[in-house]
């Protein structure tokens, strides 16, 4: 089982995936969110818990289904 950080981190790595895969930047994201840049930053980087409701709103600025941030990711996909 993998611990709280792995788990974070994983998905903060998804996140950027997809975001870099689209062409959008931490700023346009941001905006797109209606979230701080630095908020995204801290999202992709693992240091924060975010709520379900604050990853739906990631994935509709994405235009994905939400079910798309758990699928796993590595920095090998980059």
């Amino acid at each position: 089982m993998q611990n709280k950080n792995e788990i974070l981190n994983r998905l903060g790595l998804r996140i950027k995936q997809i975001r870099v895969q689209k062409g959008i930047t931490q700023s346009e994201l941001a905006r797109l969110s209606d979230k701080e840049r630095q908020n995204i930053y801290r999202l992709e980087k693992g240091k924060i818990n975010p709520s379900v409701h604050f990853l739906y709103e990631i994935s509709d600025a994405l235009s994905i289904d939400i079910s798309e941030l758990f699928k796993n990711s590595t920095e090998e996909d980059f």
